[in-house]
């Protein structure tokens, strides 16, 4: 067990989501098996908490050491925290301590994630000026939340959102109410793959993610994979009134990067969003240096 190979004198949770829900079962399942990592924090610990999270007391209940809660629900005088302003895809602004920081970061759940090494930050005395120089020196992980500016081979100048690291129905939820909420984007468009091993919820969560996208202004959903045909379904009752276009392919083989990227070239407009979400066994990245200028053209081959 890692918690008692480090024992651990602080430790955050972030959030109780469906990450491991497959092989786990259960939020409760996932909630018991997270709180362990607080077992061995001594007295003179600490551990840190969503503090709207559901399951935050339940996570602390056996906690000896201090219990810290963090989240935008906690007011400055709590947390030295203000919110200024969400930037979009650029991040969010925001002051600790007076100290104005901007998280380069985009979406609401890493700015929460931020909020959590804020508090142990505080908790263990680091100044503002030092979690600022932190913060913003902080980058996306390749292919985790990571936005790009590119120009695709049809001359248009595009956002990509790439976020094709792995995939869950919480992280999936998240970044689609993301994209959807962004305003400043003449066009969007989604390409959603599979979400792997959810078990017995996954056709469930697919068809969730279905009604997720629904609620969205995107004028184009490329979907792939088979668990993806329970949002296809879904979706296609809604496309009509929507007035958006779905297309969906079984299998990410050869035939689906080819024609994929063929019809993106074909319909994205110069200042689109296109978002690129699916478990990392579905290799949506193999679709970018097909539509992006100056990148090899050549055959990408289906995915394991």
């Amino acid at each position: 067990e890692i918690s008692n190979v480090w024992q651990s004198q602080y430790g955050i949770i972030t959030n109780i989501g469906t990450a491991h829900i497959g092989l786990l079962g259960s939020r409760e399942n996932i909630a018991q098996e997270k709180r362990k990592s607080f077992d061995y924090i001594p007295a003179t610990g600490a551990a840190f908490v969503p503090a709207q999270d559901d399951f935050a007391d339940y996570c602390v209940e056996k906690v000896r050491g201090k219990v810290v809660k963090f989240g935008k629900s906690l007011s400055p005088d709590l947390s030295g925290v203000t919110f200024e302003e969400d930037l979009g895809v650029n991040g969010t602004r925001f002051s600790v301590d007076e100290v104005q920081i901007t998280l380069p970061l985009a979406g609401e759940y890493n700015y929460q994630n931020a909020l959590g090494v804020i508090a142990l930050a505080k908790e263990i005395g680091i100044t503002p000026q030092e979690i600022k120089a932190g913060l913003e020196g902080m980058s996306a992980i390749s292919g985790r939340m990571d936005i790009k500016s590119i120009k695709l081979k049809n001359g248009n100048a595009v956002k990509a959102v790439c976020d094709f690291y792995n995939a869950n129905l919480d992280s999936m939820e998240k970044v689609i109410d993301f994209c959807g909420k962004q305003n400043n984007f003449e066009q969007k468009i989604f390409v959603l793959a599979d979400m792997k091993e959810l078990g017995e919820t996954s056709a469930a969560a697919h068809s969730q993610i279905g009604k997720a996208v629904a609620k969205t202004d995107a004028s184009l959903v490329i979907l792939t994979g088979p668990e993806m045909k329970a949002a296809c379904s879904l979706l296609s009752k809604e496309k009509e009134i929507a007035g958006r276009e779905v297309v969906y392919f079984e299998k990410n083989d050869d035939a689906f990067y080819q024609a994929a990227a063929s019809k993106i070239l074909a319909f994205a407009k110069e200042n689109a969003l296109i978002l690129f979400k699916g478990s990392h066994s579905m290799a949506l990245e193999k679709l970018l240096p097909l539509i992006e200028e100056g990148s090899s053209n050549k055959k990408s081959g289906g995915a394991e």
